[in-house]
């Protein structure tokens, strides 16, 4: 399988696969198949299929290659591995992430460590690098005991 190491490289596949692109974060593709399905973490309730988070924004307020970096950094906490998949949305999970189908989803690429550094850098608005000096009080977002920057959602702690 492909591995995606940079975010231009992730923009490259999503320019040329008009397939809808989504990232899970997961233990792998082989247990993701053998599960099936995915637990809502909100209700302890297993989904209709497999979480993901769209890389393409229709909403035309997010820069392109922002708003798939952003997706990309956005559950990395949860999961040691990270996949780009395409499959058929069949419900929406309780933090309206799309959920695809067990039985049709395909893994496309795994997305590299410098790909999720180079994510953790960019600018969700702009596309752009973000310069970050980690500023207390922008350290108030934690997950799970973990502090993230506000601003470049790194782990500071």
């Amino acid at each position: 399988m492909k591995t995606i190491k940079t975010i231009d490289q992730l923009m490259t596949l999503l320019e040329t696969d008009e397939r809808p692109m989504f990232v899970r974060w997961s233990n792998g593709v082989t247990g993701d198949r053998k599960m099936g399905r995915s637990t809502n973490h909100a209700s302890g309730q297993l989904e209709a299929g497999i979480s993901v988070n769209a890389l393409r924004s229709n909403d035309g307020v997010f820069n392109p290659r922002g708003y798939a970096a952003m997706s990309l950094r956005e559950y990395a906490h949860l999961a040691p591995v990270g996949y780009v998949l395409t499959g058929e949305v069949i419900a929406r999970g309780s933090d309206n992430e799309a959920v695809l189908d067990s039985e049709t989803w395909q893994a496309v690429a795994k997305i590299g460590d410098a790909a999720l550094d180079e994510a953790k850098d960019t600018d969700p608005m702009t596309g752009d690098k973000i310069a970050c000096d980690h500023p207390a009080n922008m350290l108030s977002r934690y997950s799970g005991g973990v502090v993230f920057c506000n601003k470049c959602g790194k782990k500071v702690s």
